[in-house]
């Protein structure tokens, strides 16, 4: 399975726990706790606040070669969101990617 088949899966769509793409194209689930969330918004914030000139994104899919990836907090400068914009994945790694561990 590749991204794209996962964005327009309806089957896929609203669930309650976040998902990725191992190497082998086979789903991964994630589950995230509330605090995932507070942490997610206080990155995203100071983010902004130092790197006004860019775009900040939750949850941004990356493509690696060991499968798409989802940063929870991504920094594009404008010029690579540019690249980037529209596409399901980002095929460019982001300036700044960022994964919580809890």
């Amino acid at each position: 399975m590749n991204w794209k088949e996962v964005t327009e899966n309806p089957n896929l769509q609203d669930l309650p726990f976040k998902i990725e793409l191992n190497e082998y194209g086979q789903i991964v689930m994630n589950p995230v706790k509330l605090n995932h969330s507070v942490y997610q918004g206080d990155i995203i914030s100071r983010l902004r606040s130092l790197n006004p000139d860019g775009k900040v994104r939750a949850d941004c899919a990356v493509w690696t070669p060991k499968g798409t990836k989802v940063a929870d907090v991504a920094w594009f400068s404008d010029e690579l969101w540019k690249k980037q914009k529209g596409k399901a994945e980002a095929t460019i790694a982001p300036e700044i990617c960022v994964k919580l561990v809890q």
